[in-house]
This record gives structure tokens, sequence and C-alpha cells, in this order.
């Protein structure tokens, strides 16, 4: 019985207009068929997960008030389990994560309570009474996921490649040190990336079905939600996405009627609202309607960013609106204004949504959000260097948290090479999406090793297409040929192991080196809490977080909190602005390593402002706890006069 087929389209009926038929020729589909996967490989496979897994078990005990990056997602899992759903954070956002932390802390409470250990007094008292507890469950989240990712990875690398480029992958992977530094505690990218890893799966299934929509829509859904795990993930997951859409080769198929006209009626709107937008702001009729004041009281930038996206977005409706009418430009039409692209963007926005609705009744608080990154996230260090120059820095920067070893370096640019080469359709545009990293955030903003954690899988797939390739390569018609390329490829992964930077060890070593500091941070709390007057003023820098300042943070967040976990003193979380000490005395709980940031980067930002309670007059060494990088120390201060 001969296969079915779905009828091939033109531009011309796409968008429901007339005009001369310009079909693309048929070609295979970018999709490989469902191949078994080879026991071996699931060996290897296993071996990895259990190794990252028994080097970054220790991470999930460690002290509880470890990082002001977990204070801020246990809160809002806090306040969801008072059914208040006003989310304050949003720089990540997290949402889905803490959406499902929530509902877990829930199932633990029932089981507690059934089983006679739970409180009484509720599940408040239940949560503050065991927040070691809470504070492991997310991090087991975060770390079961980034297990997942391993696995996900596996299965997109052999999935484009063969196995053998799919045991490199994953490799790859886990063995990044910025990846596994970023699991050892609660963090979002592994939850993101899980869903961008299976998005793309989602996508490769549909180009291969008959029935292609669903599976074009879920991959849309994935996603937003991954945006709505961390925002910027959507740089990362939505142009790989279209240029997969873009590049299939296989002639386009026919949707329902409804969405043939759907490009049309989208681009026209746009256009009309971007042209309404920009001049609605340059007459000044939105920066000074209510609205408008009260947007620019919470996003200071807002109408100049708008601004700045209305003109390019109207530029382009129009471009798309009329390039069909050139012949040569069809096939380009064709490709881009395929309602396919609709239903991913639509997917999208809907997924977006429904992973942070919180937004919708707290947008003030998003705002700020965007605000913050816009005015007070640029680094201020490289704010006057000239271009050239942040351009080879930045490129340094991030190439070595790509590619932290000579291996890696070569792997990697072996592959992109290959792929260029051998004009690999299928592979072309994950090395797209790989360099589009490096023009995903602008230059000068300050640059952290987790902004590259969600492209860290496609350089592993580029990684594994030059071992790929050269598996496929090796002779196949000599004696025991199958048997020497097995061996060649567990010689080549082992050796790949013995010498790549093994990021889950270098995890667990700096777990349990920061564990030294964590114990004189207790040491030092117990001290204030025996040893300092009840109501007095404690200023405790950023290496000295202890518990206090979580509970001071929940309440700067308004979450509910019980009157019993606070001791009558006023803990402030002190970033070393000089001035919020003026007019009072007290107590500061500083660490050396706090210095860079309390007093160079304040005064940086506020010249004058920054503070060293080291060498500065008023301050007074009072204790110190431990020595070297784990020092803490506690000074008195008098500024009252």
């Amino acid at each position: 019985m001969p296969s079915k087929q779905r009828p091939r389209i033109t531009h011309s009926q796409n968008l429901g207009s007339s005009g001369t038929q310009d079909e693309l020729p048929p070609a295979p589909s970018l999709a490989a068929p469902l191949r078994p996967v080879p026991w071996p490989a699931l060996v290897f496979l296993a071996g990895v997960i259990a190794f990252e897994a028994w080097y970054m078990a220790p991470s999930l005990v460690r002290s509880w008030y470890f990082s002001s990056d977990e204070y801020v997602l246990v809160a809002e899992v806090i306040r969801f389990l008072h059914l208040d759903f006003r989310q304050h954070f949003f720089d990540m956002p997290g949402t889905p994560l803490m959406m499902l932390t929530a509902l877990i802390w829930l199932v633990v409470y029932g089981a507690a309570a059934a089983s006679g250990l739970g409180p009484a007094a509720g599940l408040e008292h239940f949560t503050f009474d065991h927040l070691p507890l809470l504070f492991t469950v997310m991090r087991t989240e975060t770390l079961f996921f980034a297990l997942v990712s391993i696995v996900l990875v596996f299965l997109l690398a052999f999935k484009v490649t063969n196995w053998a480029g799919a045991c490199v992958a994953a490799l790859v992977l886990m063995m990044s040190p910025t990846y596994s530094s970023y699991t050892s505690f609660i963090r979002v990218e592994s939850l993101s990336m899980c869903l961008i890893l299976g998005s793309v799966l989602c996508l490769l299934r549909g180009l291969k079905s008959l029935k292609e929509e669903p599976w074009i829509l879920l991959a849309g859904l994935l996603a937003g939600l991954a945006a709505a795990c961390r925002f910027h993930s959507i740089t990362a997951s939505l142009p790989l996405l279209l240029l997969l859409l873009f590049t299939d080769p296989k002639s386009l198929p026919v949707y329902s009627g409804w969405l043939k006209p759907a490009w049309k009626y989208t681009l026209v709107f746009c256009l009309v609202a971007a042209c309404g937008i920009a001049f609605a702001i340059t007459a000044g009729y939105l920066p000074n309607s209510r609205w408008g004041r009260i947007l620019t009281s919470i996003w200071a930038k807002a109408f100049e960013v708008l601004y700045s996206l209305a003109l390019p977005g109207a530029a382009v409706s129009a471009a798309l609106l009329i390039v069909h009418r050139f012949p040569k430009l069809r096939w380009f039409a064709a490709r881009v204004q395929h309602p396919r692209m609709l239903l991913l963007a639509a997917g999208c926005c809907a997924g977006c949504l429904v992973g942070t609705p919180t937004m919708l009744w707290k947008p003030d608080y998003f705002f700020r959000s965007i605000n913050s990154y816009s005015t007070a996230y640029f680094d201020l260090d490289r704010a006057n260097w000239p271009l050239l120059q942040n351009i080879a820095w930045y490129l340094k920067f991030y190439g070595q948290i790509i590619a932290p070893d000579y291996v890696s370096i070569a792997l990697i640019a072996t592959g992109a090479i290959l792929i260029l080469v051998k004009r690999d359709r299928l592979l072309m545009p994950f090395l797209i999406s790989a360099l589009l990293f490096f023009v995903s955030k602008p230059i000068k903003l300050v640059a952290a090793p987790h902004h590259v954690i969600l492209w860290l899988p496609f350089y592993g797939i580029l990684a594994g297409y030059a071992v790929a390739q050269a598996w496929e390569a090796l002779p196949t018609r000599i004696p025991y040929a199958a048997h020497l390329k097995h061996v060649a490829l567990v010689i080549l992964l082992v050796g790949l192991g013995l010498v790549m930077v093994p990021g889950p060890k270098k995890a667990d070593d700096a777990t349990r080196f920061t564990e030294n500091r964590l114990q004189n941070v207790g040491l030092a709390t117990e001290w204030i809490h025996k040893n300092t007057e009840p109501a007095s003023v404690i200023a405790i820098s950023y290496f000295c977080f202890n518990s206090d300042v979580f509970f001071t943070w929940l309440r700067s967040l308004e979450v509910p909190v019980p009157d019993y976990v606070f001791d009558g003193r006023e803990y402030r979380i002190w970033w070393g602005e000089h001035s919020t000490l003026q007019g009072q005395k007290g107590y500061v709980c500083a660490a050396p390593a706090d210095i860079k940031s309390i007093k160079h980067t304040v005064d940086l930002r506020l010249p004058g402002e920054g503070t060293d309670p080291y060498v500065d007059k008023g301050f007074h060494l009072l204790k110190s706890f431990g020595t070297g990088p784990d020092e803490m120390d506690l000074f008195t201060f008098n500024f009252a006069d």
C-alpha cells in the first residue's frame, strides 16, 4: 500500500491570495527515523548519571541558609502555600518551579500529618519548623531535572547524529563545571533546560508526522514554560525552533482553512499597532496618560524601550506584507509566513502565560525586575572600555565557560567546521543557535557564568557531531570491524572523561569548602544571639548571610512569617552603603571576601558610599571566627553622633 503524503502548498495558498504557484521540491524529512538505542550507550548513560548524582548528592544537605539565590525562590513557595499568588520576585521568574515545590510540600505535609508527625498548629508552623527540609526538597528538584536534562540531550543528539555523538554530548553537558555549580543549589536552569530540550524533541517528532500541528503547538508550549522558568531562555529555544522549521526540506503541508490567512491579518494588526504606539509616544499621549505615569514610575525606560521596538516592528511587519510580491523571494515568504510559524509562536505565548500567570495581577513587580536590568545591571568596570576590548574580554570570558579545557575546545571547533563543510541542514540550526548566544545580551551587561547554561546542550551536540562523523567514517567491511569500533569508542570516552574538567567533582569540592564558611557563619550567629543587646541593629553583608537574614528577606517580600522566629533585634541586609548606618550604632558581620562588593563596587555606582569596616573609622573589630577564606568577623560601629 502506498504511504500517505500530505499535499504541498504554495505561498499563495498559504496567505489565501492569488499568485503564481511556486512549490518547493520534495525532500526527505529533517527528523531521522526512530532507532533503538544500543545497550552499550545505555550503560554509558547510566554511568554518566551515576557519576553526577554521586558527587552532587552532598550539596542537597548543605546549610539551608547557603545562598540568597535560594531565599527568593523559597519565599515565593511559602507565599503560595498561604494561597497568596501575588508573586513579588520576577527576576527569573521561576514560577513553574515554585508551583511544583508548593504541591510537593503539600504532599510532604499531608504525609507527616497522616503519620502524626505534623504539628497541630498547621502548615505554617510545619514549614518554618522544617525549613532545612524545604530547602533540601527544592535542591533535589534542581538536581533531578539536571539528571533528566542529561538524558534528554543524549536522546536529542542520538536523534540528529548517532549513539557515539550522543554519548559525547551527554558527557560534555554532565562535565560542565558551570552547570554542575548551578545545580548544587536551588536554581531554575535545569528545569528550563529540560523544557527546551523537550520542545526541540517534540518539534522534530512533528516534522516527520502526518499531523504535525499538535506537535508544533506542544513544542511552543514547552518553550513558553521554559521562558516562565527563565525569561532569557526564549533567546535559546525560539531561534532554534524557528530555524528547524525554516530549514525543513520537506514540502510544506496544507493547514486548516481558517489558518491560511492568519499571517496576513496578524501582520496588518502588528503594523497598525506598532505605528499607533510609536505615534502615541511621540505625541506625548501615552507618557502623559495615567497609565503611562504609572508605568514609568515602575519602569523608568518603558517608553524609550517601547518606541525603539515599535519602529523596527512596523518596518518588519510592512516588509513581510509585501515580500511575497517579489518572485525571487516567494520561497522565503512561503517558509517564513507558513501557519506553522504562528502556531509555534502562539504556543510559546500560551506556555509563558500559563507558567507565569502571577504577572497578570502583580505587573508592577514584573516591570520593576525589568527596570533593574535596564538601569543597574551593567558592568561599571567595563562601561568605559573600547568596543574591541569589550568584545575580546566578552568572548574569552564565555568561551572559557563553554569549553573549559582544550579537549572540549577541539571537539566543539571540529564539529562546527564539519557542519559547515558538509552543509548539514539538520545540524546547521544548532550551530547557528550556539553562535547566537554571543549576541543574545548587551555586551556591557554584567557577565555571569549562568547566562550561557541554557546553550550548553547545543555546544555538547556540536562536540558530539565530530565524534559521530568519525564513527561513521570508520571501516565496516574488515573482520571484527564492529567490535573494533566499539573498543575505539570506549577508549575515546574513557580518555575524554579523564582529561576533561570534572564539573561534578569540582562542585562537590566547592560544597565542602563553603560548608566550612557556613559553620563559622553559624558560630557568629550564635554569638550574636547570646551576647548582643536584644534590640540592637545587626548589619549583615553577603558572605555572612544567615537564618536571620532569610527571615528579614521574607518580610521585605511581604511573605507571612510567624513572630516566634524573630528575637527582637533589627537585622539588616547590608550591601555596603555607608549612609544606611549613619545616625545609628550596632554591629556589623562581614568577611574579607565582601570587601570588593561593599567597597569597590558600591563606590563605582555611588562614589564615597562604599565601606571597608577593616580600615574605616568608626568600626572596631570585636570577634573573629575562622581564618583565611572562611573567616567571619564581627564589628561594632557607632555613628549615632
